[in-house]
C-alpha cells in the first residue's frame, strides 16, 4: 500500500514553514536548502506529481481544442505562466516542436517542474513572476509573430491576469490566449477560481476588453461530457477571431452576449435555490409536526392511564395527584397549541417564499418584454428616419421641378377636426393629379410607399413633427409636397391596375 499524497504534503509544508522562519532571520542559504528538501519530499509522491488528474487538469476535450488550434495556426512559440509541477508544460513540449516558454514563481514547484522537464530540450523554464517574464520575452522577441499563451499563474494571494492580458495585447503580434480556471457562462458544471469580491475569474475581470470588438470563446462541449477536473476556460485572441470561429469545439460571442447568458443562468439558479428552500422547509415542518404529534399522543395515553389509577388512591393523595395531573394536562395542551402555531408559521413561510419566486419570474418576464419593446422602438425609429430622409429628398426634387413650372398651388395643412376627415398632405382616392413629369412618379414610388407605411404606424402629429424637424420649410409647404406626392402614388397605382 502506497503512502497517500497528503502525508508527503504535510512533511513538505512543515519543512517549507521552517524555511520561511530561517529566511526571516536572515539565514537565506539554510532556507534555500530546506526548500530544496521540501521539493525532494514531494517528488517522492506519484500522487502529488499526477495532480489535478494530469495535463490540463486531465480534461480530454480541452486537450482536443488545443491540438486543433496547433493544427490550424502556425504558432512560433507556446508561452505558459504558472508552471506548477510541469504536467501541462510537458504535454505542450510533446505535441509542439517549437519553443515552450514557461515560468513559475514558487521555488518549491519550480524545482519539481525542472526535474520533470529535463528530457525536453525545447522547454525553457524560468523562476519568475509572470508579469516580469512576459516583459522579458517580448523584449527579446522570443514569442515571435504568432504565439499561444496559456495563463495559469493566478492564485489567492496574487491575481495577475488583467496585467498579463494587457501586456500580451499591447504587442503587435497574433495571439491566442487560453485562461485556465475560468467561469463558463451558461454551464455551472465547469468550476472556476473565486478568491472573493473582485477576484473571481469571470467575465467581469476582463471588462477592460468590453466593447473592443473582440470575441470570447468557451467550450462547446458541456461539462457533463468533459473528463478530469472539469475546470472552465476562456479564450481571447489578437487578430485570430476568424480562425477560432471555425473550430467546432468552441463557441464565440462578444462580452455583452456572454454576460447576458450568465445573468439568465444566475436567475435560474436563484429560482432553483428558492424552490429547494421551500421544499426543505415544507419537509422540515411536516417531519417536526409528525414527530411532535406522536410524542403528544404518547403523553396523552400516559395521562389517561394515570387518571384511571387515581381512583384507586386515597382521597387526600388522589386529590393531590389529580391536581398535578390536571396541571400537567394543561401544560401539555398549551404545548400542543404551540406546535400548531409553529406549523402554521412554517406554512406561511413556505407561501411567502413561493410568492417571492413568482415575483422573480414576473420580474424576469418584464425585463424580457422591456428589451423587446426597446428593440422594436429602435427599429421603428430607424425606419422613420429612413422614410423621412426619402420624403425630404423627394420634396426637394419636386420643389425644384415645380419651381421651374411655376410652383405649387397654395395649400394649407390642417388637422382633422372630425371623424373621417382626411389629414392634409395625404391623397384622397380619385383626386386629380397635378404636378411633375412622369419620370419623377416612377423614381419616387418605392421611397413614398415606404414613407406612407412608416407614417401610417405612427400618430399624425408625430409624423408632421418628424417631417417639420428635419426641414427648414413651413408646415404648409410640407403639406403641399405630401399631398402632391400622394397624388403621384395613387396615379401610378391606378395605371398599374389598368395595365394588369
Amino acid at each position: 500500500m502506497s503512502t497517500p499524497g497528503y502525508r508527503f504534503s504535510e512533511v513538505s509544508n512543515a519543512i517549507e514553514q521552517l524555511s520561511q522562519e530561517l529566511s526571516k532571520s536572515g539565514q537565506e542559504e539554510a532556507a534555500t536548502r530546506l526548500v530544496r528538501a521540501a521539493a525532494l519530499v514531494e517528488l517522492e509522491s506519484e500522487e502529488l506529481q499526477a495532480c489535478w488528474g494530469g495535463p490540463m487538469n486531465g480534461q480530454e476535450n480541452r486537450q482536443t481544442v488545443v491540438l486543433d488550434l496547433l493544427r490550424r495556426i502556425p504558432f512560433d512559440a507556446i508561452v505558459e505562466t504558472g508552471t506548477y509541477r510541469g504536467l501541462t508544460t510537458s504535454w505542450f513540449a510533446t505535441h509542439f516542436s517549437g519553443p515552450v516558454l514557461s515560468c513559475e514563481a514558487a521555488y518549491k514547484y519550480f524545482l519539481q517542474a525542472q526535474e520533470r522537464l529535463r528530457p525536453f530540450p525545447n522547454v525553457r523554464l524560468a523562476l519568475s513572476d509572470s508579469r516580469a517574464f512576459l516583459k522579458q520575452i517580448f523584449a527579446k522577441g522570443e514569442a515571435g509573430k504568432t504565439a499561444f499563451f496559456y495563463l495559469d499563474a493566478h492564485w489567492e494571494d496574487d491575481l495577475p491576469l488583467r496585467e498579463e492580458i494587457d501586456l500580451i495585447f499591447s504587442q503587435d503580434i497574433r495571439a491566442v490566449v487560453m485562461i485556465d480556471d475560468f467561469q463558463v457562462p451558461g454551464d455551472a458544471g465547469y468550476s472556476y477560481d473565486d478568491y472573493g469580491p473582485g477576484k473571481a475569474l469571470t467575465l467581469d475581470i476582463l471588462d477592460m476588453l468590453r466593447g473592443t470588438g473582440r470575441l470570447f470563446f468557451f467550450p462547446a462541449v458541456s461539462s457533463d461530457n468533459e473528463s478530469g477536473a472539469r475546470r472552465g476556460f476562456c479564450i481571447v485572441t489578437n487578430k485570430l477571431d476568424n480562425v477560432l470561429l471555425e473550430v467546432p469545439s468552441l463557441r464565440g460571442a462578444d462580452w455583452e452576449a456572454w454576460k447576458e447568458k450568465q445573468r439568465m443562468l444566475d436567475k435560474e439558479g436563484d429560482m432553483v435555490e428558492v424552490r429547494a428552500a421551500r421544499d426543505a422547509i415544507a419537509e422540515l415542518v411536516h417531519a417536526q409536526s409528525a414527530e411532535l404529534r406522536e410524542m403528544a399522543a404518547m403523553q396523552q395515553a400516559h395521562l389517561t392511564q394515570a387518571f384511571g389509577q387515581v381512583s384507586e388512591l386515597s382521597a387526600s393523595t388522589g386529590a393531590q395527584v389529580a391536581a398535578s395531573l390536571k396541571a400537567w394536562d394543561s401544560t401539555l395542551r398549551s404545548f400542543l397549541e404551540s406546535i400548531d402555531d409553529k406549523r402554521d408559521l412554517g406554512r406561511e413561510i413556505v407561501e411567502l417564499r413561493a410568492a417571492n419566486l413568482d415575483l422573480k419570474r414576473q420580474l424576469h418576464r418584464a425585463e424580457l418584454t422591456i428589451q423587446q419593446l426597446q428593440q422594436s422602438l429602435e427599429t421603428a425609429e430607424e425606419k422613420l428616419a429612413t422614410a423621412v430622409a426619402a420624403a425630404e429628398a423627394a420634396t426637394e426634387s419636386e420643389a425644384s421641378v415645380t419651381a421651374a413650372e411655376g410652383g405649387f398651388p397654395e395649400t394649407v395643412v390642417e388637422s382633422p377636426t372630425e371623424s373621417g376627415a382626411t389629414p392634409s398632405g395625404f391623397l384622397v382616392p380619385g383626386e386629380a393629379v397635378e404636378g411633375p413629369a412622369r419620370r419623377e412618379e416612377v423614381s419616387l414610388l418605392p421611397a413614398l410607399n415606404d414613407l406612407r407605411l412608416t407614417l401610417g404606424s405612427l400618430s399624425r402629429s408625430r409624423a408632421l413633427n418628424a417631417l417639420s424637424a428635419i426641414s427648414s420649410r413651413p408646415k404648409a409647404t410640407l403639406g403641399q409636397a405630401s399631398s402632391k406626392l400622394d397624388s403621384i402614388i395613387e396615379m401610378e397605382l391606378a395605371r398599374t391596375a389598368r395595365e394588369d
